[in-house]
């Protein structure tokens, strides 16, 4: 296997640079129909992206009970968006 993938920071990093491209693509497809999912998706991913930039920064140990609470934020959105998606389906 090779050596990068056993480096923490490589890991974050490129998590990092993905969630911020959801992020970007997320809220140019909001700023284009308004539709909340277009919102809440790229916001979650935002906050996904904001506890692997501290991880990043080296405050993830020091700051590990705020990134529970970011993270928790993150997929709450992810819910809450799945709840818009099966509500609409019914109605």
């Amino acid at each position: 296997m090779i050596d990068i993938f056993y480096d923490a920071n490589h890991i974050y990093l490129m998590n990092f640079i993905l969630c911020m491209i959801i992020l970007v693509i997320g809220l140019n497809l909001y700023r284009k129909s308004e539709d909340r999912i277009f919102f809440f998706v790229p916001l979650a991913f935002g906050f996904f992206g904001l506890s692997h930039m501290l991880n990043l920064i080296g405050l993830g140990e020091s700051l590990d009970a705020l990134l529970v609470v970011i993270r928790y934020t993150g997929y709450m959105l992810v819910v809450y968006v799945l709840y818009l998606i099966v509500k609409g389906r019914a109605e």
